[in-house]
């Protein structure tokens, strides 16, 4: 299970943080951009950021636009809506927008990382052998997954692991060390085991949990 905290805007949004966008609006700027903190005025409720992008490319987002924020550091991500102020240039002459910030955000521990239940098709080799095997998940986090396969393992056991998640994100020879056979599967026959990311990259586990994150928002708007 995940845990939320709500923490005072000032006191979790500094400078230099990276930022993920949601925009859900016109077709034409809906999306999902990058963008980065550039000065935070807790006295007034306003933040600037770095105008969103996607590819390089600049989305002039129009004032009274409403945006979704994820703000990422080493141990937490935040989440908070924002309303759009003002867009232009700055002194040093960047593309900004001026939002309006809430007095909270809301707070997501990233050691309880979010587990996102999936099918994905994945290879392991163990230590001792020369050739790989087939799993598939069952789910997964940013530290760890359960995953179904026909091989007997044991406990503590470390794999390397090969697994994709999407063009351009995948765990290539991943240290994965195995905590515990979890069941039997009845429908196959197949052994159920959770096993934990050892040694994971911090830059690569900040993308999977935004690509958890960004398919979680998919199936909600799916009702799923």
């Amino acid at each position: 299970m995940v845990y939320f905290e709500r923490i005072p805007m000032d006191k979790a949004i500094k400078p230099g943080m990276n930022l993920d966008v949601t925009v859900d609006a016109e077709p034409e700027i809906s999306g999902n951009y990058k963008s980065i903190v550039n000065d935070v005025y807790p006295e007034t409720s306003v933040m600037k950021i770095g105008m969103p992008s996607i590819k390089g490319v600049f989305i002039p987002i129009p004032r009274g636009t409403r945006m979704h924020i994820k703000a990422f550091e080493r141990q937490n991500l935040y989440e908070f809506d924002v309303l759009v102020l003002d867009k232009g240039r700055d002194e040093e002459g960047f593309y900004v927008l001026f939002v309006k910030t809430p007095p909270y955000v809301r707070r997501v521990q990233r050691r309880n990382f979010v587990r996102l239940r999936c099918a994905l098709k994945g290879k392991y080799k163990r230590s001792t052998a020369e050739f790989w095997h087939s799993f598939t998940t069952r789910d997964i986090s940013a530290g760890g997954m359960s995953f179904l396969t026909e091989e007997h393992l044991l406990d503590s056991e470390v794999l390397l692991v090969n697994l994709e998640f999407e063009e351009g994100l995948e765990l290539k020879e991943q240290l994965t060390q195995i905590i515990r056979r979890l069941k039997m599967d009845r429908t196959d026959r197949n052994l159920v085991y959770a096993a934990k990311f050892l040694d994971i990259e911090p830059e690569l586990q900040d993308k999977i949990i935004k690509h958890i994150f960004k398919i979680q928002i998919k199936l909600r708007k799916e009702g799923k």
